[in-house]
């Protein structure tokens, strides 16, 4: 009897722990990529500090920085210190960087952004929960993938929805350096 005990009890342990793997949905990879990485976690908040170059892989989306809180269950993220978010052959780069993996939501403030055809910076980004719009304040967009670009256009305010279009509030055009 005591056998027979102990294999349903295993048995419904490996099934609950298979069940629970299927709730979790996409996996999280987290790399520690100095020796000198720490980590510590808040079980009430499930937020998980990581100080060290970190990086985090979710689906098609890596992000890298030197401290990260992440919250496993939202997918949230706080990163900041060299921060480099990819995605769909996008990139994202900044000191500070909110970002939701599942819903793509991010917030970011002295940014840098670029897919070819198209690179922006600016003191700060929003892109609204589906990934589909985003919004920069105080920014310039160009063509120019340079860090000093030969011609852009700095507005106070940047509306863009990729592959539809781009609108620049209260903008100006630069040609050549300042």
């Amino acid at each position: 009897m005591p056998t027979r005990l102990l294999i349903i009890l295993c048995i419904l342990i490996v099934e609950g722990t298979n069940l629970r793997a299927q709730d979790l949905g996409p996996a999280v990879k987290i790399n520690t990529l100095t020796t000198n990485s720490s980590m510590s976690m808040d079980p009430r908040t499930g937020e998980t500090v990581f100080t060290g170059r970190v990086q985090i892989l979710y689906e098609n989306a890596s992000l890298t920085a030197d401290k990260v809180t992440f919250n496993r269950v939202t997918t949230e993220a706080v990163a900041e210190g060299n921060v480099r978010i990819e995605r769909d052959g996008a990139v994202w780069t900044g000191e500070r960087i909110q970002y939701a993996f599942a819903s793509r939501k991010i917030q970011a403030e002295l940014f840098r952004a670029g897919q070819s055809p198209l690179f922006i910076k600016g003191e700060k980004l929003e892109a609204d929960p589906d990934g589909r719009k985003y919004v920069a304040e105080n920014a310039s967009v160009t063509t120019d993938n340079y860090s000093e670009p030969g011609y852009f256009v700095r507005a106070k305010r940047i509306t863009m929805v990729p592959g539809e279009y781009i609108r620049a509030d209260g903008a100006t055009v630069q040609i050549g350096s300042a």
